[in-house]
């Protein structure tokens, strides 16, 4: 699956050690009151994000993207899971005019809480490869009011005969807060995520930390920004870089 959507996941290939301009991450949203919300997606709603690689001095601008997500349908179950919307997303290059990639990504929700099929799968192909990814299954992404963490998914598999690979990813509720985009006010569940990357080569295993912040808009439910950190020399000496989407625009139904 593409990238995030994140975020989330806006939301990507191999990456080495990248030899550019950057410029500082964008602002994150700010503190707000917690309220009783649940995410509420709406059918026929459009979104625009921006999306960018990022290495440790913060965004690389040549690497901009713009991506759009439209709510295509609901579902009453997909893979087990009811209460399901269907959202299609589309990569464009940084003018939005030249396709780039396209993917179809499921949500499900109850409340205050949101699964999504294949985040992790997500979080793979962001970071490494769409080939080196696991299958998808589903993932916990939010959990209004869940301070004390909750496990996303661990996975490990060997792809495509190479290192054999690790990942898991945890997750905690960190608040509620107000991103603005455009001339409107969302307020969002900020959802902190850790976890460790681990790759085993010649018998020895190297764990990486992994860390990430989501910004899930309530109404209408949408990530408004998502952020996956570079992880540094976790490839022979090589940084995999991180990942940054921020909502720009939408329209709801």
């Amino acid at each position: 699956m593409k990238p995030f959507h994140i975020l989330f996941i806006p939301l990507v290939a191999i990456a080495g050690v990248f030899y550019a301009c950057s410029s500082s991450t964008s602002s994150n949203p700010t503190s707000s009151t917690t309220g009783n919300l649940s995410f509420t997606f709406s059918v026929g709603s459009t979104f625009q994000f921006v999306q960018w690689r990022t290495d440790s001095v913060g965004i690389i601008d040549s690497t901009k993207e713009i991506v759009h997500e439209t709510v295509a349908d609901s579902m009453l179950t997909f893979q087990g899971m009811g209460v399901t919307y269907t959202v299609f997303d589309t990569t464009f290059d940084s003018t939005g005019t030249v396709f780039q990639s396209s993917d179809t990504l499921y949500y499900s929700v109850s409340g205050g809480t949101v699964y999504q099929y294949g985040f992790i799968t997500q979080v793979f192909t962001i970071l490494l490869d769409a080939s080196l990814a696991p299958p998808p299954k589903w993932d916990k992404i939010a959990d209004r009011g869940n301070t004390a963490g909750w496990l996303v998914d661990t996975t490990a598999f060997t792809p495509n005969g190479l290192l054999p690979l690790k990942m898991q990813l945890n997750g905690s509720d960190a608040g509620n807060v107000n991103a603005t985009v455009g001339a409107n006010s969302l307020q969002t569940d900020h959802v902190a995520g850790t976890g460790t990357l681990q790759l085993t080569a010649q018998g020895t295993t190297v764990s990486h930390p992994l860390s990430g912040n989501d910004y899930l808009s309530y109404n209408p439910a949408i990530l408004a920004k998502g952020i996956i950190a570079p992880v540094p020399q976790a490839l022979f000496g090589a940084t995999i870089m991180g990942f940054e989407r921020d909502l720009v625009s939408f329209t709801v139904k």
